[in-house]
């Protein structure tokens, strides 16, 4: 029989005897009702209670727990704990029975307890552990899961966030450009370069709104959507229902911020108006990573239009605004002034 069966065997017997009374709970907590709570909630299920003090440290858990034949610590290898160590709350079940955990931190939950961030099971490995080392062992082990449950509460908020899901657009320039030449008395003409696009957007002439584009924002909050729907030459909206018989929620209970899919088809004209107004500084920040997601997947497919979708002063080369936000006299607004205006006429 190998050594590590013989340890298993010897360490069920241990745990087998404890179990007699439905095992042992080791803690240590600083506030003295909670303290009172434990040992009356391990009472009435027949648990001994042992409270740990600073000074059991450097023992052995299993010895705390009262077991015997163990391997004494080797004080080679077990760092020993500092002169000046604050103990954290800690709670230790040997012996317990899955059933009888399960029923105390239930009964626990209920008692309204503050949690006890450092919780343990004993094993046939850590039972040789001093109080110290498992105690640092269970705060490493806490302070990956709480990370991890971080990092997964930041992607669901990323996932939350308001995102565009489905954007469509077909690239129609000969038809823009057939249009174009139909008023001047042609019928058609070669496919349009990127100067000659750019010069027609920035003259804005009828057959732009021919250039026709879709998309949807998911996860929209409601009043930002408000503020798209505004918007009404040249676009059309399609707006989830709050409607209390079609959601089973009570519409006068959502709050503005209550998420919306705020589906639209627009035309290059009307895009262009937009951005004058929702990538203006007076629009409010939420509006304006909005719309800035609508100019960005417009650049992928046409960055001809992309670069003439701008906020109101850009485009009219001034600030109209009764209460300015003053980017008009940057070095940054100069710049982007002059690089807008690139291909107008001299």
């Amino acid at each position: 029989m190998s050594p590590c069966k013989l340890e298993t065997d010897s360490y069920r017997e241990r745990q087998e005897y404890m179990m007699a009374d439905n095992g042992k709970v080791l803690y240590y907590v600083q506030d003295e009702n909670k303290r009172i709570q434990l040992e009356v909630l391990c009472m009435g299920m027949s648990l001994q209670a042992k409270q740990l003090k600073t000074s059991d440290l450097n023992m052995q858990v299993g010895v705390l727990a009262g077991m015997k034949g163990l391997k004494p610590v080797n004080v080679h290898a077990e760092e020993k704990a500092p002169a000046i160590f604050c103990m954290p709350e800690v709670i230790i079940f040997a012996g317990v029975s899955q059933k009888i955990l399960d029923e105390f931190l239930f009964s626990f939950k209920n008692l309204g307890l503050a949690p006890i961030r450092l919780k343990a099971v004993t094993t046939p490995k850590n039972v040789e552990w001093t109080l110290y080392h498992m105690i640092r062992e269970l705060a490493e082990e806490c302070g990956q899961l709480e990370a991890a449950a971080k990092k997964k509460i930041t992607i669901v908020e990323m996932r939350l966030k308001m995102y565009i899901d489905n954007y469509k657009h077909d690239d129609n320039w000969q038809d823009i450009k057939d249009s174009a030449m139909n008023t001047i008395g042609k019928t058609t003409g070669k496919y349009p370069d990127s100067e000659w696009k750019r010069k027609l957007i920035l003259s804005e002439h009828s057959p732009i709104r021919r250039m026709k584009f879709y998309w949807r924002w998911k996860d929209l909050k409601s009043w930002v959507s408000v503020h798209m729907v505004r918007h009404k030459i040249g676009i059309e909206h399609w707006v989830s229902t709050q409607r209390s018989d079609r959601t089973g929620i009570s519409r006068d209970e959502l709050p503005q911020g209550a998420l919306v899919s705020h589906a639209c088809e627009a035309d290059a004209q009307a895009l262009i108006n937009i951005s004058r107004k929702r990538l203006c500084s007076c629009a409010s920040k939420e509006t304006r990573e909005a719309w800035q997601l609508v100019k960005e997947e417009i650049e992928k497919t046409e960055p001809e239009l992309a670069s003439c979708m701008v906020k109101e002063c850009i485009y009219r080369g001034f600030c109209p605004e009764m209460f300015s936000c003053g980017y008009y006299k940057t070095e940054q607004y100069a710049k982007e002034l002059e690089e807008y205006r690139k291909g107008i006429n001299p």
